[in-house]
């Protein structure tokens, strides 16, 4: 039998995000959401942040 062996498949990444306004500056200011995105560790940071959009507009509509 001829059959490759796969290494085993990488952990996802559950990541938090927290938005905060525009204008947020301050260690006191709050964010206005917090949600996570699950994701691969594979992917790049432009991929991040184009899955948190998409998890982001799911939940809020935005």
């Amino acid at each position: 039998m001829n059959s490759l062996i796969e290494p085993p498949a990488s952990p996802g990444f559950s990541l938090r995000v927290k938005v905060f306004t525009p204008d947020a500056a301050e260690e006191n200011d709050r964010p206005v959401r917090c949600f996570r995105v699950i994701t691969s560790p594979n992917i790049t940071i432009r991929e991040f942040c184009t899955e948190a959009s998409r998890v982001h507009e799911i939940n809020y509509g935005q």
